[in-house]
């Protein structure tokens, strides 16, 4: 089980470090922004140091008044805070890249607002013991979650008119449901797993993040 969970990690570590090597090029030629240098890098750093076993680094144990302790894998949520944003402004940047309206920065700022309110009610919900106040937690996460979903919807929908080109709207499509679909793998995770209902082991969440 531990040697299952090291080699997941070193392998999005390596993999990580390979990107931010491509991405590096890619930025020096001028294709891309600093966005997915920034996330590659973090991510090769948080994963190479929870591959290595920094366990003080990767899980923290939250203590209540009634001596109850709920282990919290706090590395994880850190580097989504980190990088989730950041991922979010790249795609709605990538949205505006050819735009025949002016940007709506009130509306896209909201946007990744949303997606901060997610994951802090997320952690909410993880530091929580089994009962009412994770559940709640729980569900105005979601409640956001789906309001971002929802926003990224219709903002794809609004900018069609800008990739009139079939190629690359079909393009654009792809991109934005390889995005959502890899994203949608988290929260499933966190619901199944034991920050949600431990519906599997310690080391199947660690395997599956």
């Amino acid at each position: 089980n531990d040697s299952a969970v090291f080699t997941a990690r070193l392998f999005v570590a390596l993999t990580a470090t390979i990107l931010s090597i491509f991405y590096t090029f890619q930025m020096s030629q001028g294709r891309c922004n600093i966005h997915p240098l920034y996330v590659q890098l973090v991510t090769a750093v948080v994963y190479t140091l929870s591959s290595f076993g920094f366990d003080d680094f990767v899980f923290t144990t939250v203590l209540f008044a009634d001596g109850t302790q709920v282990k919290v894998s706090i590395a994880r949520y850190l580097f989504w805070v980190m990088t989730c944003p950041v991922i979010l402004a790249g795609y709605i940047q990538l949205l505006h890249y050819m735009p025949t309206v002016q940007h709506d920065y009130i509306r896209t700022t909201f946007i990744i607002v949303k997606d901060i309110i997610t994951m802090c009610f997320g952690i909410l919900a993880a530091v929580q013991p089994a009962g009412t106040l994770k559940i709640i937690f729980l569900i105005i996460s979601f409640i956001f979650s789906f309001w971002l979903i929802i926003d990224m919807f219709f903002l794809l929908r609004e900018r069609a008119i800008d990739f009139s080109e079939r190629r690359l709207w079909i393009w654009l499509q792809v991109t934005s449901w390889l995005m959502l679909s890899s994203w949608m793998i988290f929260p499933l995770l966190f619901i199944i797993g034991p920050p949600g209902f431990s519906a599997i082991s310690e080391g199947g969440d660690a395997v599956g993040h």
